[in-house]
């Protein structure tokens, strides 16, 4: 036989004799020896009853052994720990009270199964009455079939974990478990979760006096003036619910403790009062008047919400100490007219303190001493697209405001100092306080407002055009003013245009721009063309280069040098100091000439890839930057990038062809090379191997590996066809 017969032969025989084997051991499996008898299933069950101990349970073959008992079931909620221990027991049927909006695990619920023969039991839930934050997963669907439980046979804890929100008001979630030991017996748990109502959040009460609002604390005591009305405590009532939809009503009890007689005074105890309404809202209590002196009021306000069934309250009390002392007044005017507590006092521009004849007096009922102090806060007005700027004018003097202490009243000051000349504007917040020698005291706030002067010219600087960088006086110099690097050899650079732009409605007149520093000499200003008067709305313009090669021409040197304008517009950034400064910067180099070190190029076969590696070249400030001369040019197919590579694929004619590139660097300079690149329709024959393995003397190869002499001189014939036939084309 042959080599594949022999190997049919013996996988058959290799098959026959597994057929015998299996057949064997078939025989031995049915003579009932070894059998495994199935389990019969127990068939006792309870409901929460006590455990049946009276019937058989079989394991393997049924001798008489020991009975079967239903598995138990344990419920407790609150704290436990790894070993699932602790907390409160839940009953047979129990409840388990929770809060509206409280998590389920925040209640701790945990799961006890055991089975007194160590069954593997099952655990089954169900969730009536819907199951809310439940997840009905995390209590039931533990299956005793599975391996999964079969290493905790006779106790196992389960902890319903789940994080959501028992967020539906009075519902009870009944809830049924069931174990099952898979012998037929189960035991069935019962309780319920009750879910308790919407609890309700008390209604708040809030109360602020004065124009300028201060809290007013429950229990605390106002200071109120003989004399003096409620209004002038300017009070506000604020009566709010943090419960949504809630309304809140707000009623109140007025009483006046000490004085002669009883009664509040037209004080009103329905300004503090209000029905049923939506909340949040306020009330503005202003009638009646302190005409009693050294009496005290009493405030009890009460809030309560609409919740039905389970209404909250609020009470918030507080006092109204009227003084014996009446409250001594401030009184302003200006050329005769009043002037009111928190009003603006308008002026128009250029207008001087005496001019708008000012008078502030003092006076008291009781005709007590007093004593004024005055502060001023002088803020320029901000008009739409111009900075915080300082007023350049004389501002008012808050010395001339003040009535020394003590002073018999009446008294009068009239402010004589400051003019309103702010180019657009200003404003001046005088804040003046009264005090008498009783204690008692008053503030009286207003403002004067000065407007802008209605013709003015304003110097607004930008960079390279009407539309570039708007440049902010006397800054660092930034985008194109900062020229960067440039080479002493390189000559100016290219020059920058700065923009002066009258934004005023008057002309303004300008000087030459000069520059000035001690790197001057290194910048070069053009004026040709600059107009020195700029109508309102026009502009004027020069230019700008940066030329180091004239001082300190040897190493990297910062260079800086301030550009001077001199006018008579407002400048709306630093102010009005009649001059603007553009700052110039850059830095200079001595980078030494460009020198390129490439000597020669490959040789281009037509029509096929050619690459060379980088041009080089070397002094200046790299990077270079590569180019043809105008007039030369490369051979077809042939090209240069920017980095120094030529690339491409030659497509003829043969011949030899000249060139010029060039090399520059960052700042201009450059050199120039003359090249030939020669294109060929083949390489230059390659230098024979020293042996193609033929022996001299007639001497054969070698035997081992070799390869015969006739063969190698076939494939070196093969390799040569293509050429022979391009050259031939």
């Amino acid at each position: 036989m042959n080599r594949t017969q022999r190997i049919i032969v013996g996988v058959l025989a290799l098959t026959v004799m597994g057929w015998f084997a299996a057949a064997r051991a078939g025989a031995q499996a049915s003579s009932g020896s070894n059998t495994v008898q199935p389990r019969p299933p127990a068939n006792n069950s309870t409901n929460g009853n006590l455990p049946n101990h009276n019937s058989p349970s079989c394991h393997g073959t049924c001798t008489g052994g020991p009975t079967n008992s239903p598995p138990l079931i344990e419920v407790r909620e609150g704290a436990f720990d790894s070993a699932g221990t602790g907390g409160v027991a839940v009953s047979q049927n129990g409840t388990v009270s929770v809060d509206y909006n409280q998590t389920v695990s925040s209640v701790g619920f945990w799961i006890r199964v055991t089975d007194p023969e160590s069954d593997p039991c099952s655990l089954q839930a169900t969730i009536f009455a819907g199951i809310d934050a439940m997840d009905i997963h995390e209590w039931d669907t533990w299956d005793a079939s599975t391996s999964s439980y079969a290493h905790i046979p006779v106790s196992f804890v389960k902890f319903p974990i789940n994080q959501g929100v028992f967020s539906t008001p009075d519902i009870a979630h009944d809830v049924t478990l069931v174990a099952d030991d898979g012998n037929g017996l189960t035991y069935t748990f019962h309780f319920v979760i009750s879910v308790g109502p919407i609890p309700n959040v008390a209604p708040t009460i809030g109360v602020t006096t004065g124009t300028t609002p201060l809290a007013v604390n429950d229990g605390s005591h106002l200071p109120a003036y003989y004399g003096a009305g409620l209004a002038d405590l300017a009070l506000v009532i604020t009566v709010d619910d943090n419960d949504v939809g809630n309304q809140v009503s707000l009623s109140a009890n007025i009483n006046r403790v000490g004085g002669v007689g009883v009664g509040t005074t037209g004080i009103l105890a329905s300004e503090f009062s209000s029905p049923l309404q939506t909340v949040a809202y306020q009330l503005f209590p202003a009638s009646g008047n302190f005409d009693t002196p050294s009496v005290s009021y009493r405030i009890d306000l009460v809030a309560t919400d609409n919740n039905p069934g389970n209404p909250s309250h609020a009470f918030f009390t507080f006092f109204i100490d009227v003084s014996g002392n009446h409250q001594p007044v401030i009184t302003v005017t200006s050329m005769g007219n009043p002037v009111l507590n928190g009003a603006t006092l308008t002026v128009p521009f250029g207008s001087t303190m005496s001019g708008i004849n000012l008078a502030i007096s003092a006076s008291d009922p009781d005709g007590d001493d007093c004593a004024i102090a005055a502060n001023i806060l002088n803020t320029t007005l901000q008009l739409p697209d111009h900075p915080v700027a300082p007023d350049p004018s004389v501002p008012p003097q808050p010395a001339e405001f003040v009535v020394p202490a003590y002073t018999p009243v009446p008294a009068t000051v009239h402010p004589l100092t400051g003019v309103f000349d702010a180019h657009f504007g200003s404003t001046h917040q005088v804040s003046l306080t009264i005090q008498d020698t009783e204690g008692g005291s008053f503030n009286f706030v207003f403002v004067i407002a000065a407007g802008p002067e209605t013709a003015t010219a304003e110097i607004e600087v930008r960079e390279s055009s009407l539309g570039g960088v708007v440049v902010v006086d006397d800054a660092v110099a930034s985008s194109a003013r900062d020229f960067g690097l440039c080479d002493i050899h390189s000559g100016p650079t290219v020059p920058i245009t700065v923009c002066v732009v009258n934004n005023g409605d008057s002309a303004m007149n300008l000087s030459v721009p000069t520059v000035t520093g001690v790197d001057a000499a290194d910048f070069v200003l053009n004026v040709g063309g600059f107009t020195p008067v700029v109508a309102a709305g026009g502009f004027a313009f020069f230019q700008m280069s940066f030329d180091p090669s004239t001082h300190d021409p040897v190493t990297h040197n910062d260079k800086l040098a301030e550009i001077v304008i001199q006018h008579d517009g407002w400048n709306d950034f630093i102010g009005d100091d009649q001059v603007f400064v553009v700052r110039v910067t850059g830095e200079s180099t001595d980078g030494g000439n460009v020198t390129i070190t490439t000597s020669a190029l490959n040789i281009a076969i037509v029509n096929e890839s050619y690459s060379t590696p980088p041009l080089t070249a070397t002094g200046g400030i790299a990077p270079y930057t590569w180019s043809l001369e105008a007039g030369s040019t490369l051979p077809p197919g042939i090209v240069l990038t920017p980095q120094g590579y030529l690339l491409g694929g030659a497509t003829g004619p043969l011949g030899t062809f000249q060139f010029t590139l060039r090399c520059t660097d960052v700042v201009g300079t450059y050199a120039v090379r003359s090249f030939s690149l020669t294109v060929d329709d083949d390489l230059p024959p390659p230098e024979p191997p020293a042996q193609y393995g033929l022996g001299g003397g007639g001497n054969t190869c070698s035997a081992a590996g070799g390869v015969a002499p006739w063969l190698l001189l076939a494939l070196l014939g093969v390799a040569a066809l293509p050429r022979l036939a391009r050259r031939r084309s």
